[in-house]
């Protein structure tokens, strides 16, 4: 679906039927991503070193572990991914403005050599997990385990008992550890995250979590085997992630409306 002005793309928005009317509590149910050209994929900015994302997450981690005061993994993570290196989370946010900026900054900076690429918005339905629920622990502790190669989901969840913290037995937590794997999700932030990165707040900020490859897929959790440290994200692939494209003809007059709110670089991404 391509647009032609900012009104369009608003009224794209408005009509969905997950729009303004599919809340529990305070939790959005639309999620959305702008990326400046329209052929890139959804992806995490760590797989576009492949070969080290191993290397990177463990970097990572041996700099905020122990962590040292009352901040979460996921809070920890979430801002270096803002403010200092690549993560395997992927950036979204509740707020469509948001995800128009980016789709369309790069009309801001552009020299005369570059070519004039078209830009996307990607709609995301979701039912969103909190940055605190047992959910997110569990898989952003995955990021903890000691492993090289191929381990089972049994194998793994014995060997670490922080993944199965809050749930009632080994079977449970190895059964929610394969959907996590398999699918990864997209968590809200909760207040204290906002408080220590304030592009969180500015930019209305979320993350979807990426899951790891599955390598050999049973019926049963506890068999079923996983690559440490890989990158999966087959949700995002498929036919319930709407995509907007946003033609380069249009995206000064977006970027127009946007300043007039206040949506600029200097407020986003300070």
């Amino acid at each position: 679906m391509t647009i032609s002005s900012y009104n369009e793309f608003v009224e794209i928005v408005k009509s969905s039927c997950f729009y303004g009317n599919s809340y529990e509590g305070d939790q959005p149910a639309l999620f959305f991503r702008g990326q400046s050209n329209v052929e890139w994929r959804i992806e995490p900015s760590i797989s576009r070193q492949a070969s080290k994302i191993q290397k990177s997450e463990r970097e990572i981690l041996s700099k905020i572990l122990p962590l040292k005061d009352s901040r979460s993994l996921f809070s920890e993570i979430s801002y270096i991914q803002h403010y200092k290196d690549k993560t395997r989370f992927i950036d979204f946010t509740t707020d469509y403005k948001v995800a128009l900026f980016f789709a369309c900054r790069d009309i801001m900076n552009r020299k005369e050599e570059d070519a004039e690429k078209d830009g996307a918005v990607f709609i995301v339905p979701y039912a969103p997990h909190q940055s605190n629920w047992k959910t997110s622990k569990m898989l952003v502790n995955l990021l903890s385990i000691n492993e090289d190669s191929e381990i089972s989901i049994y194998d793994v969840t014995r060997k670490y008992p922080a993944l199965q913290n809050d749930y009632p037995n080994l079977s449970s937590a190895c059964s929610a550890l394969k959907s996590f794997l398999e699918n990864g999700f997209m968590v809200l932030p909760d207040e204290q995250d906002k408080e220590n990165n304030l592009r969180i707040q500015r930019q209305k900020g979320c993350f979807y979590v990426c899951g790891m490859e599955i390598c050999r897929n049973t019926p049963f959790p506890e068999s079923t085997t996983f690559k440490p440290f890989s990158i999966s994200t087959p949700w995002l692939k498929t036919e319930k992630v709407k995509k907007i494209i946003i033609p380069y003809s249009v995206k000064k007059e977006i970027m127009d409306v946007l300043s007039k709110e206040n949506i600029t670089e200097e407020f986003l991404l300070s």
